[in-house]
């Protein structure tokens, strides 16, 4: 929460403490109140810090209130002014007002109506900071996706036009921070707070302890900080990247320990005011090089613009343990590469995609050569974005890994299986062709998904196992026609079909005769 900043002016001391000792300033939002006696000591005041509010006695014999806040307009003009009077002149009412004064109140001040002021103009503080903040991202958001021509004449009339006062030879370091994982699972609601959360923790912990420095959000997962520098020497820059690299790296581990998040941080150069745009795309590209960069501070001058590339070893082995479904052992030799990568800390991205492409192409070589539609058990893998994140850091290529492994070699192992499971669909069947048949039931039964019960029953019979039903029905039926002297409907019945009709429907489909006729022919 924003603390506010008060001064209370007047030649009155009993005066000055009644003011400070009545009001509960905490609770308005207010963090420190200080007090002079003079103009004098105002200004001495305003010397050592800047206050968002002062209130003044008009009447002072050495220098008037309005003297004091003409002083204050020109030196501090974001100070808004209450003033007090003993007398309700509209000399000075006009007076405070052509000066910009916020209000105008008359002593003996009640405290209610004090707090009510106080309340009013901090309301109004916060809405201006608010404007001028938005009105500040606009103009850098535009500046770094170069909405605007990158000539010093061009970005100064954009800052003119946002009311901002910048310089050509106003320089920044500019810090790209990229949201790389959450630690735990969250909802799109809470990662959202969370987001926001994570903003307002970088200003805490690092943009407001630069004069004059901004954060800017440049996404949903991506925040750009820019720190004003005007350095005049190699030491100061050394100085100045030591309490910067020291700052991010609070701001990391506080994320990691209380918003279940991993980031990655990387300091630019100082940069001109045409030169942010460059350098912004510099340290984008930069972080998409490195595998390792979650939780650590990266330098653009350490790193450059590429990581170390490794080697991708031959897979061959690898595709002999997929065949020979020996998930364990698999896992375990890749694990011992990437646990290698990992410690790498230049680790190129360029040698994730190389790994990514050459064990997805050996794992569908694999699960083809098996007689398995690799496209359709592993389809959730296969996505684009999926491709994107597993190539992003070595941790998430190995999730990635890990889950394709298991999956493939829990599908090889089903289908080994499946010969086992259709004899016990067709003992299923077989023993219950007096019911209601459906996919779900005999699912139920072997304990699979429907639609995988259905695909794998077609590829090791050849027929439907709707199809199967009906013809192992029409041949118990013929059995029944010719071998018991059960009726015709009563046959039906045995063999699932209560309605008569529609069985002999489908027995004279089978047969090309009626039922009748097919029990005279053959009994």
């Amino acid at each position: 929460m924003i603390m506010f900043r008060f001064l209370i002016v007047d030649d009155e001391a009993i005066i000055v403490n009644g003011i400070e000792a009545s009001v509960d300033w905490r609770r308005l939002g207010v963090g420190v109140v200080e007090t002079a006696l003079n103009m004098r000591q105002a200004k001495e005041a305003f010397a050592n810090r800047t206050f968002d509010v002062m209130i003044s006695d008009i009447e002072m014999p050495q220098g008037s209130g309005l003297e004091l806040f003409a002083w204050v307009r020109a030196h501090y003009p974001k100070t808004e002014c209450i003033f007090l009077t003993c007398h309700a002149e509209f000399t000075y009412a006009k007076q405070a007002i052509q000066l910009g004064g916020y209000d105008y109140l008359l002593k003996p001040v009640p405290t209610e109506e004090l707090e009510r002021t106080v309340l009013n103009v901090l309301s109004k503080i916060r809405k201006g900071r608010d404007d001028e903040a938005k009105l500040v991202e606009r103009f850098w958001l535009a500046v770094l996706h170069q909405e605007v021509p990158a000539r010093p004449d061009s970005i100064l009339k954009q800052a003119e036009h946002y009311r901002l006062a910048y310089s050509p030879a106003s320089r920044l370091l500019p810090v790209l921070i990229q949201h790389h994982d959450w630690n735990r699972e969250l909802g799109t609601q809470d990662e959202n707070i969370m987001l926001y959360a994570l903003r307002k923790a970088a200003d805490e912990l690092v943009t407001d302890h630069f004069a004059g420095a901004y954060t800017i959000r440049m996404g949903e997962a991506e925040l750009i900080l820019l720190i004003p520098c005007g350095i005049s020497s190699d030491q100061d820059e050394a100085e100045l990247l030591l309490e910067l690299r020291h700052r991010c790296r609070e701001l990391l581990q506080t994320c990691q320990a209380y918003f279940y998040c991993q980031l990655a941080c990387m300091i630019g150069r100082p940069a001109l005011l045409s030169e942010l745009a460059s350098m912004y795309d510099k340290l984008g590209s930069a972080l998409r090089h490195q595998a390792n960069a979650a939780n650590r501070v990266l330098l653009l001058d350490e790193y450059g613009q590429a990581g170390r590339h490794a080697h991708v070893p031959d897979m061959k082995l690898w595709a002999e343990l997929l065949r020979s479904r020996e998930a364990n052992r698999l896992q375990s030799e890749i694990r011992t590469l990437l646990d290698r990568w990992k410690q790498m800390n230049d680790l190129d991205t360029g040698t994730l995609r190389q790994f990514y492409q050459l064990f997805l192409q050996m794992v569908l070589h694999t699960l083809q050569k098996t007689g398995l539609k690799a496209d359709e058990i592993l389809h959730e893998h296969l996505s684009p974005e999926r491709g994107l994140s597993a190539t992003r850091s070595v941790a998430w290529l190995q999730e990635w890994v890990e889950e394709v492994i298991e999956k493939a070699v829990a599908s090889m192992k089903a289908l080994e299986s499946s010969e086992s499971i259709i004899e016990k669909i067709k003992r299923y069947i077989e023993l219950h062709l007096d019911e209601e048949l459906s996919r779900q039931y005999i699912a139920d039964y072997v304990g699979l998904n429907p639609d995988y019960v259905v695909r794998i029953f077609k590829k090791s019979t050849g027929v439907s196992i709707s199809d199967y039903i009906w013809q192992e029905r029409m041949e118990r039926a013929k059995e029944l026609l010719i071998k018991s002297d059960m009726s015709i409907s009563q046959v039906a019945i045995s063999v699932g079909y209560p309605n008569f009709s529609y069985f002999s429907t489908l027995f004279r489909k089978s047969t090309a005769m009626t039922p009748q006729d097919y029990r005279k022919i053959h009994a």
